[in-house]
């Protein structure tokens, strides 16, 4: 120990110093071989102070203390949970030593809390005494909150005294959790009627304080329901609570708990899933008790869904030390709990339909965008016969209003859920008429040009940097959006349509480094490649600061447009800039607009007619371009017939695009919808027969086949 304390002052030393070569070389020092109990040892010595120290000069300092924090934490842990340990205190708790008593329930109620139920109960199986089981009793009560989750599950218990003194105990907690569970009891025939009396005055009692609701006229299976919509919702209000203050603080472990063959069982979870695996745990007991409780199959599904696309999974360990702050009990949770969401997914959506829409509404009211857009994405898939019947055919309509769900979701904040939402009803409609399907053109066009332009997120706290920056941007074809400072830049990172591309400032209110990491370890943003902007003279330093995360390139220059108009297209083809977030829609959306009038028919988009020429003309991507010239001839817009012409003329343009102009000038020809050519429609059929592309070359002769050509016309067409 005293090797290392030695090391942590030249380490401080050489910091105040300002030599870096040499503080990197002690930092490598101090963190190398060094185990938890050492750790903790070191912290408990010197305090945390230092170390903030450390962590403010940042990296590699920042990472070596944290670790060194964390695995301090790790043993601190481990001492907490160490089972002889704790027997020991809880023999001090009932023992005759007073002082030794006090000190038990002080170390019972702040710090090993939860984790010293087991042994309570232990003693209290083999306790001789009245005075003594009262002592443990109290010892729960005292720990509160924190005690409830295993006292919840160990009701399961065949000890009918231990069960007797456990729903006293609960019953003096009056925490909302134990509601579903004491009813249940409540409904035991297999207990005494004693028991069974007790468990509804104690449930009674709680239901009465938490929902001002009389618990005789709720069944065991909506209570616990009620209390995993409220997990669900991750609330933490006075009324309902199931995630008190304790869960707040950053220490904060999660575990779920069981009982298995007379013995409390703990299963560790990662914070991000508590909240989702308790409410899947407690609406699949509501649903065991009354499968026809369709308020928890929607919740089953909901949080399932919710659950499978999150990413922050690390963020409350710190990601900066590249996941090395988990600990292997920690990973293997977080691997385990997203196998098993994976896994009950499709148990889980062979609810059904209504119990999708019924995990939509869900979603839209506790915020769950990911969940909603997964949801509905589910329900898009479905057959149309599955589904054409359930939505209401007029605002209002009672006729399967489970279905107006998906119509409500068109109205959300989200852009991301409404548009995923016009998307399912145009795919799962087909020619039915419902109510509000005058949005679903608009969303569906909105959605192409919103996702249809490559977009950079450009965070500087410097207006000028960030003004010269966007207008260049702008210059090169680019929609910019701007953020000042890291929370704004998160935010908007996250936000749909997502940016493309992120250009980061290398001194952002000096949490570059932590706004990086956010983003490799945020599942949503984790492909998003990023740009630096720095100095020539820092440039060198910040290719060694930034070699993580998606960092690739730097920007030493911001007024040399071309240069990061060429560090922008040395990427743009590669598969991180291929994996954006915005495609989905954009390929959905774009597939639905270029489909033929008879199989959207509920759909009319002859009233964008406007819009669809302008996309088509735009600078948006390839796909976008072209399903909007497809939506112009299927629909034949005669209007459309001089821009189409003139892309076909454009020898630059794509040829997809070019290919998707002649045809959709030979669609308007065919449908009627003229009744002569001009001269300069026709010289641009004739000159794209002699096209290189085939596929140009092809779609011309259609064209030039249904068109209404004079005899004169018609003898200007070469004979091939």
């Amino acid at each position: 120990m005293d090797s290392r304390l030695a090391t942590l002052k030249d380490l401080q030393d050489l910091l105040q110093k300002g030599d870096i070569a040499g503080a990197t070389a002690k930092s490598n020092d101090l963190i190398k071989g060094l185990s938890p109990k050492t750790a903790l040892t070191l912290i408990r010595k010197v305090g945390y102070a230092p170390f903030n120290e450390i962590i403010k000069k940042g990296e590699p300092f920042r990472s070596t203390a944290l670790n060194i924090a964390a695995l301090a934490e790790e043993a601190s842990f481990s001492e907490l949970t160490d089972p002889e340990a704790i027997r020991g205190i809880v023999r001090d708790l009932t023992g005759d030593d007073v002082g030794k008593a006090a000190a038990a329930f002080r170390a019972l109620k702040e710090n090993i809390g939860e984790f010293g139920v087991q042994y309570l109960l232990e003693a209290w199986n083999t306790a001789t005494g009245p005075r003594t089981r009262a002592q443990i009793q109290i010892a729960l009560t005292d720990i509160g909150a924190r005690a409830v989750p295993p006292m919840i599950a160990s009701l399961d218990t065949q000890d009918v005294l231990l069960k007797g003194m456990l729903i006293d105990a609960l019953t003096q907690l009056k925490d909302w959790r134990a509601a579903g569970k004491l009813r249940e009891l409540a409904d035991d025939k297999n207990l005494s009627d004693d028991m069974r009396n007790a468990a509804m005055r104690g449930c009674a009692a709680i239901v009465a304080e938490h929902a001002g609701e009389d618990a005789a006229k709720l069944s065991a299976s909506q209570l616990y329901a009620m209390i995993a919509e409220d997990y669900l919702a991750n609330r933490t209000s006075a009324k309902r609570n199931v995630i008190p203050r304790y869960y707040l603080g950053e220490g904060a472990r999660f575990f779920m708990w069981s009982f298995q063959n007379g013995a409390l069982v703990g299963t560790p979870i990662p914070r991000f899933a508590y909240n989702y695996e308790m409410a899947t745990e407690t609406a699949v007991r509501a649903f065991a008790l009354d499968a026809g409780n369709q308020q928890a199959a929607n919740i089953i599904v909901c949080a399932r869904m919710a659950e499978i696309p999150v990413g922050e999974i690390i963020l409350d360990y710190d990601a900066a030390q590249n996941k090395t702050v988990l600990t292997d009990v920690e990973r293997q949770a977080v691997t385990d709990a997203l196998a098993k969401a994976q896994a009950k997914a499709p148990a889980a959506i062979a609810l059904g339909l209504r119990a999708l829409c019924g995990a939509v509404a869900l979603a839209l009211n506790y915020n769950l965008d990911q969940s909603a857009v997964m949801c509905l994405n589910t329900i898009a898939t479905l057959p149309e016969a599955e589904t054409a019947q359930f939505l209401p055919e007029k605002p209002g309509s009672q006729q399967d209003a489970y279905g107006y769900t998906i119509l409500k979701a068109m109205w959300a904040d989200s852009r991301q859920v409404k548009y995923t939402a016009a998307i399912t009803l145009a795919r799962i409609a087909g020619s039915r008429q419902f109510a509000q399907k005058d949005l679903v053109p608009d969303l569906l066009l909105t959605a192409i040009e919103e996702t249809a332009t490559l977009r950079v997120l450009v965070v500087h706290p410097d207006n000028d940097v960030r003004n010269t920056l966007s207008l260049s941007l702008k210059a090169l074809g680019y929609d910019v959006i701007i953020a000042q400072d890291s929370s704004e830049g998160l935010a908007k990172a996250l936000d749909f349509p997502a940016p493309d591309v992120v250009i980061i400032s290398n001194e952002l209110d000096r949490t570059t480094n932590a706004f990086v990491v956010r983003l490799r370890d945020t599942l949503t943003t984790a492909q998003m490649p990023i740009l630096i902007v720095t100095t020539p003279e820092m440039l060198e330093g910040d290719k060694t600061r930034f070699s993580f995360g998606n960092v690739k390139g730097f920007i030493p220059n911001i007024t040399d447009q071309a240069a990061i108009g060429a560090l922008l297209a040395a990427f743009k083809n590669t598969s991180g800039w291929q994996a954006r977030q915005n495609d989905a829609i954009l390929q959905e959306a774009s597939k639905i607009v270029a489909k033929n009038p008879q199989n959207v028919g509920a759909i009319d988009l002859t009233p964008y007619a406007e819009r669809l020429i302008a996309i088509a003309q735009s600078n948006r991507t390839l796909a976008a371009r072209v399903s909007a010239m497809k939506a112009l001839g299927n629909w034949g817009v005669e209007t459309a017939l001089k821009p189409a012409g003139a892309l076909l003329a454009d020898a630059s343009a794509p040829k997809e695009l070019r290919a998707a102009a002649a045809l959709a000038i030979g669609s308007i020809f065919a449908k009627g919808k003229v009744n002569a050519v001009s001269d300069e429609t026709l010289t641009i059929l004739l000159a794209a027969l002699n096209s290189p592309d085939i596929e140009v070359a092809n779609a011309a002769a259609d064209a030039l086949a249904s068109a209404p050509l004079t005899l004169e016309q018609r003898a200007r067409i070469p004979v091939k």
